[in-house]
């Protein structure tokens, strides 16, 4: 008996609750619900979910309703994989499609000022380091500073946009002066903000030391090497609990927070010293109260999927980068881009020893894997290249999906394309969002997007 069919209403009700990946599977049914999962409204909403979650930025110029089915499945598909123009089979070079100018205030922009386009697109952060520090959050659309704060000497800082982008969370920590974490929330349609949780940093942790801090929703994660274990630590600054997570020690250890999971890069226990991609889901964790931090209590889960990463047992690791992204396209997926530095062990010759001192000469290899996350499967995809990436001369900005170099020109030009690529040089990094670009001259933010 061939099972009931269900009417327009109850189809379209049906794929209105489905996420991108789910829709276009219903394409692949039959022509009825191919009809219906290309309907245009339904493509409309799901590029506004996208933007509800920061995964998209706005453009107030934009009038979707006009766009036809084959443009708003470009648009989305531009979301994961960047502009067009971009991509290696472009016949054409970068294209700019829009570009937003916001006049800065005078003496807002110097040496030093690191920029970056919030998710969302309708702010951006101003941060001025190291002399004169300040710490801006502008309205795009007003081109106004909405708020600001003048941290601390050698205080770190992250910000995290929360989905609506209507809040932001925004955390410092590691004053040399007052070592302690402080968590504000700011209102980003007033610029109101108040202190949610400070807490004091453990006088055993050397937050100089410590890898990257990473702010997502609720949790904050951080990893460190001390002399004889390597160390993750998260902290749930809206319940006021931490996790300390130990692995054997490594030359550098690697950590990425997604929503509800923890991914670490780290050796076992073993003699040969394999590395691993393993994940953790948060609610499986022990959480401890924050005030017993500085008693260091490790929790010694078990991973929910862990991925062996082919590294030659002979090289040394000598840098490790993370990077964990959520899936545009399917709620609940995730995408980790790994970037490991090795280099094989010093000569044992004193003539090959000296020949190493004296010209500097290390046999480096950089490896870059993806890695994809569907609970409870993580998997490793069939990337696996190894490449030296160019020394730009003026700076580095990472967009979604590729690298962009700027030269001392300012010539835009695609380096490396896949879904997620780190970039990992000492020069000044400009940050973006989607792609989104800031440049500054004559005290005018440029945020430019490409086709």
């Amino acid at each position: 008996m061939p099972p009931p069919t269900l009417n327009e209403h109850v189809l379209a009700e049906i794929l209105s609750y489905c996420d991108i990946y789910h829709v276009v599977k219903m394409t692949q049914v039959d022509k009825r619900c191919r009809s219906a999962a290309l309907a245009k409204q339904l493509w409309i909403s799901l590029i506004r979910d996208l933007e509800f979650r920061g995964l998209r930025d706005v453009d107030p110029l934009e009038q979707l309703e006009d766009c036809t089915t084959e443009d708003l499945i470009v648009k989305v598909k531009r979301v994961a994989s960047g502009p067009r123009t971009w991509l290696p089979s472009s016949p054409t070079p970068p294209k700019l499609e829009r570009e937003v100018l916001v006049t800065l205030g005078p003496q807002t922009y110097e040496t030093g000022t690191i920029l970056e386009v919030l998710p969302g697109g309708k702010h951006f952060l101003l941060r001025r380091l190291p002399h004169g520090s300040i710490y801006e959050i502008w309205a795009v659309s007003s081109q106004s500073r909405i708020w600001s704060r003048q941290p601390k000497p050698s205080e770190l800082s992250e910000i995290e946009v929360m989905e609506g982008g209507e809040k932001a969370v925004v955390m410092f920590g590691g004053s040399t002066n007052l070592p302690l974490l402080e968590f504000i929330e700011v209102d980003l349609r007033t610029g109101d903000s108040f202190v949610s949780f400070e807490t004091p940093i453990p006088g055993q942790i050397d937050v100089a030391t410590a890898a990257r801090f990473q702010l997502v929703g609720e949790h904050l994660v951080f990893s460190l090497v001390t002399k004889t274990l390597s160390e993750v630590h998260v902290v749930n600054w809206a319940n006021a609990t931490y996790v300390l997570l130990q692995f054997p020690r490594m030359e550098s250890i690697a950590c990425s927070l997604m929503p509800g999971y923890v991914s670490v890069l780290h050796f076992n226990a073993d003699p040969d010293r394999r590395l691993f991609s393993s994940v953790y889901a948060l609610d499986s964790l022990d959480w401890k109260p924050i005030a017993s931090w500085a008693q260091m209590l490790p929790d010694t889960p078990s991973p929910i999927s862990s991925v062996m990463l082919p590294i030659a047992e002979v090289n040394l690791i000598t840098s490790l980068q993370l990077v964990g992204r959520v899936s545009p396209f399917q709620r609940g997926a995730y995408r980790f881009a790994v970037h490991v530095v090795t280099e094989k062990p010093a000569a044992s010759g004193i003539i090959s020893r000296l020949w190493q001192t004296l010209f500097a000469t290390r046999d480096e290899q950089r490896i870059h894997y993806s890695l994809v996350f569907v609970p409870p499967s993580l998997e490793m995809v069939p990337l696996h290249f190894n490449s030296a990436l160019p020394r730009p001369m003026y700076g580095v900005a990472a967009g979604r999906g590729m690298i962009i170099v700027l030269d001392g020109s300012n010539e835009m030009r695609p380096v490396i394309h896949y879904d997620q690529v780190l970039s990992n040089t000492p020069l000044p990094q400009l940050g973006t969002h989607s792609a989104a670009l800031p440049l500054v001259k004559d005290n005018v933010l440029r945020i430019m997007y490409f086709e």
